[in-house]
């Protein structure tokens, strides 16, 4: 009977070399794969808070009232502005997204609407709708933005660096919309169209930020 005597060292050698030329051959495809279904996870979630958004323009008088104030501004600068934003939550942590709008506090009261009020509204319809994004890197894309054009269109737009200090978005020589001091990333649309540049995106570090001049 002939004795089984194993693999020898050169057969190790070579089925290694093969499993490696292999895996570097299927890896690329695998990782657009996977990017590719989170990106349709985050678009999902960026229909949900965006439709969230209109029901509360829809259903709630205060939230009405500023969506109208900022469509008007929308219109007197031919600019998209922004009428939230929000941080994506870490999936490592119970951390809870906040609601935050610009800071407007003069233009608010001058139409009589209460800041603190506004915000406690877009949070009970908001927070409950916000999950983690999955095709995602801190300063690179992790935050939503929520804007509107002067015809009352709704957008939802993912980037970085967006602060109180921001209220519209504009347009840059690609086409591509950044915030309104010339800092932060630059914005993504995702929902209710997906911009060809995201949707080229093959790792969330492609994303470019405006800060860094690329």
């Amino acid at each position: 009977m002939k004795k089984n005597r194993g693999f020898s060292l050169v057969e190790l050698i070579i089925a290694v070399g093969i499993m490696a030329v292999l895996a570097a051959a299927i890896a690329p495809s695998l990782i657009r794969y996977i990017n590719k279904a989170k990106k349709a996870d985050d678009i999902v979630a960026a229909e949900t808070v965006g439709t969230a958004f209109q029901a509360a323009s829809i259903d709630d008088e205060d939230v009405r009232a500023y969506v109208d104030r900022q469509r008007y501004w929308a219109e007197k600068e031919n600019r998209i502005r922004i009428v939230c934003y929000f941080d994506s939550p870490s999936n490592n942590t119970k951390y809870q997204a906040t609601v935050q709008i610009p800071d407007i506090d003069a233009d608010l009261s001058k139409v009589g609407i209460d800041k603190d009020n506004l915000l406690d509204k877009l949070d009970s319809y908001l927070t409950q709708t916000i999950v983690p994004m999955r095709f995602s890197a801190f300063q690179y894309l992790d935050q939503y933005v929520v804007a509107i054009d002067k015809d009352g269109n709704i957008y939802v737009f993912f980037t970085t660096g967006i602060a109180h200090s921001f209220a519209i978005l504009g347009p840059d020589d690609d086409g591509m919309y950044y915030g309104s001091n010339g800092y932060g990333g630059k914005c993504y649309e995702v929902w209710p169209a997906q911009s060809e540049q995201y949707m080229e995106m093959s790792v969330p570090t492609d994303a470019q930020t405006k800060a860094s001049g690329s």
